[in-house]
C-alpha cells in the first residue's frame, strides 16, 4: 500500500509540475514561427540588391530612373549593402555591386539624357545607402530577434517551466521581442520616410528628369516584420499573465487546504491545483481529500 501510494504522488507531481505550461505551449510554439519568418525577412531585408537575381536585386529602398539617349531606360536600385544597375534597351540587363567596390556599374555612371545631361545615377545611390537609410538598426533588432527565437526554444524544449531557469528565459524572450519591435518599427518608419522624401524632391528638384521610387518589397518586408513581432510580444505577455494567474490560484488552493484540514490533507505530497478525485481513489478506498478544482 505504501508503494502505490509512492507511486501516486510521484504521477500526480509530475503532471501537475507540466499542468500550467500546456494552455501556453501552443502559443509559445505559434510566436516561435512568427520569429522564424521574421529572421528569414530581416536577412534578406539586409541582403537586397547584393546579387542579380531576382531574389535580391528586387528587394531595394529607392530606384532612380532615368531615360537614356542612347541606351533607353536606365534604373539603378540602391539597398542596404549593394547597389544594381538595370539597363531596359532591347533586353533587361542587370549589374549589381557591393557598397565598398562599384567598378562593376561603371556604365551606370554618367548617362546622357535626352536633353543631352549627364546623370551619375551610381553616385547618387551611394549616397542613399550611406547616408539615408543604415543597417544598423535592422542589424540590432535581428540580434535581438535571435536572442527571442533562442530563449523561447530552449525554454518551450529543455527547461521545467516550475524553475527559475524557466524563469529568467521567459523574461528574456519578452524584453528581447519588446526591443526587436520597436527597433524593427523605428527602421522600417526610417527607411519608409526617407525614400518617399527623396523621391518627391528630386523629381522637383530635376524638372521629371529623374524619377525616384520607394522600394515595395523592402517596404513590405519591413512593416511585415514589426506587425509579426507585435504579435509574437502580444503572445508572449498572454502567457505570462496566463502563468502568473495560475500560479496565483496554485497558492490560493494550497492556502485553503491548510486553512481547513490542516497539513494532514497534503501529507501525501499532493500538489495545489490538482483533481485529486481521479487520482487518488483506487479499489474504493480514499487516500487523501476529494477536492474539485
Amino acid at each position: 500500500m505504501k508503494l502505490l501510494t509512492n507511486q501516486i504522488q510521484k504521477t500526480v507531481r509530475k503532471s501537475a509540475s507540466f499542468a500550467h505550461h500546456k494552455p501556453t505551449k501552443f502559443l509559445r510554439s505559434v510566436s516561435l514561427v512568427f520569429i522564424f519568418i521574421v529572421v528569414f525577412l530581416l536577412v534578406f531585408t539586409l541582403l537586397g540588391c547584393t546579387a542579380t537575381g531576382s531574389t535580391y536585386a528586387d528587394v531595394y529602398a529607392v530606384k532612380f530612373t532615368v531615360d537614356s539617349s542612347e541606351n533607353g531606360t536606365i534604373a539603378v536600385v540602391a539597398g542596404y549593402y549593394g547597389i544594381c544597375g538595370i539597363s531596359s534597351n532591347t533586353t533587361t540587363t542587370t549589374t549589381c555591386a557591393a557598397l565598398g567596390n562599384l567598378t562593376a556599374l561603371a556604365d551606370f555612371q554618367y548617362i546622357n539624357t535626352s536633353t543631352s545631361t549627364a546623370v551619375d545615377l551610381v553616385s547618387l545611390a551611394k549616397i542613399v545607402s550611406d547616408e539615408l537609410i543604415h543597417p544598423t538598426v535592422f542589424i540590432v533588432s535581428l540580434v535581438f530577434v535571435l536572442s527571442a527565437m533562442a530563449t523561447s526554444l530552449v525554454d518551450l524544449v529543455c527547461i521545467n517551466p516550475n524553475t527559475t531557469a524557466s524563469s529568467i528565459l521567459k523574461s528574456i524572450s519578452l524584453w528581447s521581442c519588446i526591443i526587436s519591435t520597436l527597433l524593427c518599427g523605428i527602421g522600417s518608419a526610417w527607411a519608409h520616410v526617407a525614400a518617399n522624401t527623396l523621391a518627391k524632391v528630386l523629381y522637383e528638384s530635376t524638372g521629371g528628369l529623374v524619377t525616384a521610387s520607394i522600394g515595395r518589397r523592402m517596404d513590405a518586408m519591413g512593416w511585415t516584420s514589426f506587425s509579426f513581432l507585435w504579435i509574437c510580444t502580444a503572445i508572449i505577455v498572454l502567457c505570462a499573465a496566463i502563468d502568473a494567474y495560475q500560479q496565483a490560484r496554485q497558492a490560493n488552493i494550497t492556502e485553503v487546504l491548510y486553512e481547513q484540514e490542516g497539513p494532514d490533507t497534503v501529507k501525501y505530497g499532493l500538489p495545489p491545483a490538482t483533481v485529486v478525485r481521479d487520482v487518488l481513489t483506487v479499489d474504493g478506498t480514499m487516500y487523501g481529500r476529494q477536492t474539485h478544482c
